[in-house]
């Protein structure tokens, strides 16, 4: 009986296809890595959409809302330190109520650090005020 030899590869294609393996193997825990520090920061995501206070938030908005005045969209954030943020944008027919929105806002004591982001007047009439807010909930 006659066995055939293993074909003979050379040391030094070994030592390549060696390192080309490691290299790969480093990239695709790269990308695992990748993969689930994502997975961890849409989680965390989820958790502080679940979290956000909503009622207590538009309830809170209703109080410092003027009349005349519409609030057309806010948009809530919770930062790092899980302190929620609020952006919204708010139209009326004059100036006046908007400026007052933003005067009521600052005395409200569930809001802090109210800031102008942007004024604008639309082609609809209406004049808009886009502020940022700290949402501070039960800190009355």
């Amino acid at each position: 009986e006659q066995t055939e030899a293993a074909p003979a590869i050379a040391a030094a294609t070994l030592a390549r296809w060696r390192a080309e393996v490691a290299r790969l193997t480093e990239v695709a825990d790269v990308q695992r890595a990748r993969a689930a520090a994502q997975a961890v920061q849409l989680g965390r995501e989820l958790v502080a959409w679940r979290t956000i206070p909503w009622g207590t938030i538009f309830s809170d908005l209703e109080a410092a809302l003027p009349e005349g005045v519409r609030l057309e969209s806010l948009q809530p954030a919770v930062d790092a330190n899980g302190s929620v943020g609020v952006q919204l944008v708010a139209a009326a027919h004059d100036v006046g109520p908007l400026q007052n929105l933003m005067m009521a806002l600052e005395a409200q004591p569930a809001f802090a650090d109210v800031l102008p982001q942007q004024e604008s007047a639309g082609s609809d009439g209406l004049g808009r005020i886009t502020l940022a807010a700290r949402y501070r909930g039960g800190a009355r």
